[in-house]
C-alpha cells in the first residue's frame, strides 16, 4: 500500500434535509491519520477510507456515520448567585465564549455533581 484515500461527505444527520452529500476526497497520502478541517462546522459528516497501490484503489471501509466536527464548548463565564432566600436561589451566567463549532443545546446546573431540575424561568 502506497497511499490512503480519506473520503468525507455531509451527512443527512437523520434529519429530513435530504440524502447525504457526495463523497469528496479530503486526503491522499501515506499517513495513518488526518485532521479534517470541516468546511461546515456543527454539521455531521460521514467518513470512509480506502487503500491504494499500483494496482488501483481498494474498497472503502465501513463508513463512520454522523460524526460531528466540533469540540466541547468553553465554560460559561460569570457564574454567580444573584438572589438567595429560604426558598431557593437564582443562579445566572453568561454565554460560553466558544460553542466548539456546534450550537449549544443547553446548560446543566449540578449540586455536588448531580444535575438539578431546570426551572421554567
Amino acid at each position: 500500500v502506497s497511499t490512503f484515500v480519506l473520503y468525507a461527505r455531509l451527512s443527512s444527520g437523520g434529519t429530513a434535509s435530504g440524502p447525504p452529500g457526495p463523497w469528496i476526497d479530503v486526503y491522499r497520502g501515506p499517513a495513518l491519520k488526518h485532521t479534517f478541517r470541516a468546511p461546515h462546522p456543527g454539521r455531521p459528516y460521514d467518513f470512509c477510507v480506502a487503500a491504494r497501490n499500483v494496482a488501483g484503489e481498494g474498497e472503502c471501509s465501513r463508513p463512520l456515520l454522523d460524526i460531528f466536527a466540533c469540540t466541547r464548548p468553553a465554560t460559561p463565564a460569570d457564574f454567580r448567585a444573584v438572589e438567595q432566600s429560604v426558598f431557593g436561589l437564582t443562579l445566572v451566567w453568561t454565554l460560553s465564549h466558544s460553542d466548539g463549532g456546534c450550537p449549544i443545546v443547553g446548560y446543566e446546573v449540578s449540586v455536588d455533581g448531580k444535575p438539578i431540575p431546570r426551572s421554567s424561568t
